[in-house]
């Protein structure tokens, strides 16, 4: 197959990790491959060129970069594949504008099934979990300088709790009812959390007047996930643990015993040589409740321990104490515990750490995901 992979912007430049990473296994696999960059060359008809002389069977992009025209330059027989690494609700109006020649991928099922429900006109939809990267060189985990990191931006709450402050009388208390929704049930996704509202309060709406509301809703999910990463990390610090924290912003968080925060400056591969040096990383999903995060499995490839809240691909793929270390939303306060019981105990920790390892490589590197995603493309839908 010929492939072009669209690299567009994201933050520390994951997304553009991705497309390498896609695009090695891709040519390991046989395939040809050209990487166009949306950064440096913006001009669509510049693509149109590559497509003009290259002639793909296939277009591969994260968070559907030019979905709004990108169908209607495709050559014949090419399809465009997209996978979405957000909640689907930021990326309405992108879907829209995809058909019979597009092929879309989340990062979680209940994503995926959202999509599918809603665009019936895409020609196909997915599940494709994410992958995570390490480095080479990993220090043995009895060895290993830093007990507990956190890689990720700090989320200010005071601003998102603003945008909600800011949507009509009317909106805003539906926003409220619906964050209280997701804060007391944790594995409540943002559409179920609406129509619960809307049921409580014996609200009929139409459907594409609830697309609306949920695209106006971003800023609640925005804000929950804000709030549930703030809390954790409130736990923690507050509870005399330290952490190491590689992540934009977190020297404007608050708490009690701020020296337990400790900040680092660096990109994604300097994170990535500090969790290689890591007995305990930490994470808080995104609010994937059918997926894992890129955090999880990068912890396990690099040899520490995966501290996560779960999902349902966690529950079916990993096992709490012998692979990975699970934590409950619902129970925050248990969180220091369960960091101090594992590093009171090397021994435990090392063998979830070691299977963790195992399990991530022989089925969750990039190389398996690259695979599944082509499997995908290439069978009837």
């Amino acid at each position: 197959m010929k492939i072009v992979l669209v690299k567009g912007i994201s933050q520390y430049g994951s997304m553009r990790n991705y497309i390498d990473q896609w695009e090695h296994y891709c040519r390991k696999m046989g395939h040809v491959t050209y990487v166009y960059d949306a950064m440096t060359d913006r001009l669509l008809e510049h693509l149109e060129s590559v497509f003009v002389e290259m002639q793909p069977d296939l277009v591969l992009s994260c968070n559907a970069i030019y979905a709004e025209s990108i169908e209607g330059i495709l050559p014949e027989g090419c399809r465009y594949c997209t996978v979405l690494y957000d909640n689907p609700v930021v990326h309405l109006e992108r879907l829209s504008c995809l058909g019979d020649r597009s092929i879309v991928f989340s990062c979680d099922r209940f994503y995926a099934e959202f999509i599918q429900e809603h665009y019936p006109e895409i020609h196909k939809v997915g599940f494709l979990p994410l992958s995570g990267n390490c480095t080479k060189h990993q220090v043995p985990y009895r060895q290993r300088g830093i007990s507990l990191l956190f890689t990720g931006t700090y989320f200010d709450l005071n601003q998102h709790y603003a945008a909600i402050k800011q949507l009509p009388e009317t909106m805003q208390i539906m926003a409220e009812n619906v964050m209280d929704i997701m804060l007391q049930e944790p594995d409540m996704l943002l559409w179920q959390a609406l129509d619960q509202t809307l049921s409580d309060n014996d609200v009929d709406m139409q459907p594409n007047v609830r697309m609306q509301i949920l695209s106006i809703l971003r800023c609640v999910d925005i804000f929950v996930r804000a709030y549930v990463r703030d809390q954790v990390m409130l736990h923690i610090v507050d509870a005399g643990i330290p952490v190491h924290i590689y992540g934009n912003g977190w020297e404007r968080f608050r708490c009690s015993q701020p020296k337990n925060l400790i900040l680092h400056q660096g990109d994604g591969e300097v994170s990535l040589q500090a969790l290689a040096n890591t007995k305990i990383s930490l994470n808080v999903m995104p609010w994937f409740r059918g997926g894992i995060q890129e955090r999880n499995v990068a912890a396990m490839l690099s040899g520490a321990v995966s501290l996560t809240d779960s999902s349902r691909y966690i529950e079916q793929h990993f096992t709490d104490d012998v692979d990975i270390k699970l934590y409950s939303l619902k129970q925050l306060d248990q969180i220091p515990l369960l960091i101090q019981a594992l590093l009171e105990n090397d021994d435990t920790a090392a063998e979830i750490a070691m299977r963790g390892q195992q399990k991530a490589l022989a089925g969750h590197t990039w190389e398996h995901r690259v695979a599944d995603m082509l499997q995908q493309i290439t069978e009837e839908p």
